[in-house]
């Protein structure tokens, strides 16, 4: 018997997952399935923080499974929205230090962050910097990604979103493992290679841990003529997780601890201009460097202890979780004829716990209440200089400082099945406050102590949501969501270099808000072969923390108001069996109504009546997979995807990037226990490029062409 998932096919493609079909065959890949054969099964998501089939979730909703992650070569969170319709990646500057929106909610890369990221159940946040986590995909339960303001549930800063990555759980009864070995080889570049494996080791009938790692080496890809040496941006990443499960009768204890470290030579954001004639490059180069390419590094620690304890009706969940987070980069910028580093550190601790009663039983009337704490603080270490050559410096920005914060939240939602569940209301409430202050400031450049700013934020979040099923085959569901995000402090001599070219602001920024509303469907026909996910959305965001650039820097401010529209769709058609074809996309939409006079005077890109910088007003993806036998016990495969991206508008400069245009193939066979895959990235070489700030460009990567080994034991 052979299962052919199609959640599993359309996460090939797209990632826009919209339930599982599994065809269920007496023979061979390849041959016709009858339609009594066909049994559907949905997706269960916990995107309500309790286990939902995906059909019942009054939200838009997508899921990708650690199976789709592996075998289409996604390797990290970009690789994953460049499918997401209405995602972008907004910089990505370094593995781990990269910057990610939904559906337009984009605000530059300082600030915290508009995208929640969770890992299981412990979120990841970099207070002030907008930045997702540096995390291996490869031992992946799934990943969900929840399009819309989460603020109920999910606390302050998801504004456009969450994406939330869950690992699997070990597994008490069997012993199981699996490990892959690749090679690649990159146009104009170097070679590379990785190894990654994980293996599941039961202990006794209620205790079992699971082990996971790997090491990724990048080949550099880029030349600097500027100290004559070639594919300078080598990277290098290694990661290991321990987790362990202890299953008792009525309560299930998890500890995790995972570490990721990435090490980039160089970076991944290029020169833009000559430095000697002006003119823009033709392709990635190191130049302007003054003999010193730099480097980024990040590394990721992150522990939990996770409480599942089964009550009478109802579960109650303790989640406690520690985070390290580390950024540390040299970076060289040559501008206006000067060479300047920037040579900076951050450092990030945070702590939070969370306590949450979820109903458990079949009535009706279904319901969640929780807590939330936490206690988090980022030390900055930032040297921004220019160099004279012969150890002859100049500081601009020398400071240190921590920024902390302390925060908790009471939450809470509840949802009613009427009519015999055709239509089910469902709303939630979040209160929120957050004590915000600076501490520790010195300025070495002015050699003065920096002013300590305390401030407190508070909000109610509130969530209404009806979700209605009317056909057998599908449903809708109507929503309207705020999202919130804390204000946030910087320092003392941003607010002088913004007052140097017309913008008064301070060294506390006010918290925005957004409001969004959304209507949705989704719906399957032809016995489950034809599957159709739409969503229209409207958000009304206030009070935006927008960057815009300084002599030498950024500097923050509180913009005005903007208005987004959007609209969502994703098809999934088996015109025959085994062959999956696939298509999302989104249109956006986005306006300012109302600008800071100053910051329009400032800037390229803040005016009223104009569109939000950093958000592309299309994206599109498509692609198709096709399986066949080619003898008994090995099967053929085939996946192509193209991946489409309109033009976005750097924040600060108000540069254009290019159009995305990439496309991916694999090809392969597989058995029972091993899977040979050739693939190539990038194939058709598109070389514009994705960001293109006044600092420098970033660059898909060239070519790639790989063979990878993956087997089961």
């Amino acid at each position: 018997m052979v299962l052919l998932d199609k959640t599993h096919k359309l996460g090939n493609s797209t990632g826009f997952t919209l339930l599982y079909v599994c065809i269920v065959s007496a023979s061979l890949l390849g041959q016709p399935v009858n339609a009594e054969e066909t049994v559907i099964e949905e997706i269960i998501v916990t995107a309500q923080k309790r286990e939902q089939a995906i059909t019942d979730v009054p939200m838009s909703v997508q899921v990708l499974s650690g199976e789709d992650l592996r075998e289409n070569g996604i390797d990290s969170l970009p690789d994953v929205v460049q499918f997401v319709p209405g995602a972008s990646v907004v910089s990505a500057t370094a593995p781990g230090f990269e910057t990610i929106i939904l559906r337009g909610i984009a605000s530059g890369t300082t600030g915290d962050a508009t995208v929640g990221y969770y890992v299981d159940d412990v979120a990841f946040g970099v207070t002030n910097l907008q930045i997702a986590p540096p995390t291996n995909m490869y031992d992946l339960e799934r990943i969900e990604v929840l399009r819309g303001p989460q603020g109920t549930l999910y606390g302050q800063g998801s504004m456009g979103g969450s994406i939330k990555i869950i690992t699997p759980k070990p597994d008490t009864e069997e012993f199981s493992g699996r490990f892959r070995v690749g090679g690649r080889d990159t146009q104009d570049g170097d070679s590379g290679y990785n190894v990654d494996g994980v293996v599941n080791i039961p202990l006794s009938e209620r205790f079992a841990v699971r082990v996971s790692g790997g090491i990724d080496e990048r080949p550099g890809w880029v030349d600097s003529p500027e100290i004559n040496e070639d594919d300078i941006n080598e990277f290098e990443s290694w990661n290991v997780r321990l987790k362990a499960l202890y299953a008792g009768d009525n309560m299930d204890v998890t500890f995790t601890h995972w570490t990721v470290d990435n090490q980039l030579d160089g970076a991944n954001s290029f020169s833009r201009l000559d430095p000697l004639t002006g003119i823009e490059f033709d392709e990635p180069t190191m130049a302007g460097i003054g003999g010193n390419p730099g480097y980024i590094d990040t590394t990721l620690d992150t522990t939990s202890l996770t409480f599942d304890v089964d009550l009478d009706g109802m579960s109650f969940i303790s989640a406690t979780s520690y985070t390290e987070y580390e950024l540390d980069f040299v970076f060289p910028l040559f501008t206006a004829g000067f060479q300047f580093f920037n040579d900076s550190t951050f450092e990030t601790e945070a702590l939070t716990q969370e306590f949450r009663l979820v109903s458990t039983n079949e009535s009706p009337v279904q319901w969640l209440v929780g807590a939330y704490y936490s206690d988090a603080e980022i030390y900055s270490d930032i040297d921004f200089f220019l160099d004279f050559g012969g150890g002859f410096t100049v500081p601009l920005i020398d400071t240190v400082g921590d920024i902390e914060t302390e925060a908790w939240a009471i939450f809470g939602e509840v949802s009613f099945e009427l009519f015999e569940g055709l239509v089910v209301p469902s709303i939630g409430i979040r209160y929120f406050e957050d004590d915000r202050k600076t501490a520790n400031g010195f300025d070495r450049a002015l050699m003065v102590a920096g002013v300590s700013v305390g401030t407190t934020y508070e909000t109610v979040n509130p969530r209404f949501a009806v979700n209605f099923t009317p056909h057998d085959n599908g449903s809708f569901f109507v929503s309207a969501a705020k999202g919130f995000r804390s204000g946030t402090t910087q320092t003392a001599a941003q607010v002088a270099l913004a007052a140097s070219v017309g913008v008064t602001t301070g060294t506390t920024i006010a918290p925005d808000e957004v409001w969004t509303y959304e209507l949705g469907a989704r719906y399957q026909f032809l016995d489950g072969r034809l599957a159709v996910e739409a969503a229209y959305y409207y958000s009304d965001w206030e009070e935006i923390q927008l960057q815009f650039s300084v002599p030498g820097t950024i500097a923050l401010a509180n913009g005005g108001h903007a208005e987004v529209n959007g609209f969502d769709l994703a098809i999934s058609w088996m015109p025959i069996s085994n062959l999956v074809l696939q298509m999302s996309g989104n249109i956006n939409d986005s306006e300012f109504k109302n600008v800071n006079p100053a910051l329009a005077q400032a800037t390229a890109t803040v005016r009223e009546g104009g569109s939000l910088p950093n958000v592309p007003e299309k994206n599109l993806s498509v692609g198709g997979t096709y399986e066949w036998a080619l003898s008994d016990g090995l099967q053929g495969f085939v996946n192509a995807t193209y991946a489409y991206r309109d033009r976005q508008v750097d924040a600060g400069s108000g540069l254009e990037s290019g159009i995305l245009n990439v496309a991916d193939v694999r090809l392969g066979v597989r058995s029972d226990n091993w899977t040979l895959t050739l693939f190539g990235e990038n194939i058709g070489e598109e070389e514009e490029p994705i960001v293109r700030t006044s600092t420098g460009v970033q660059f898909l990567t060239p070519r790639t062409i790989g063979l990878q080994l993956e087997f089961e034991i």
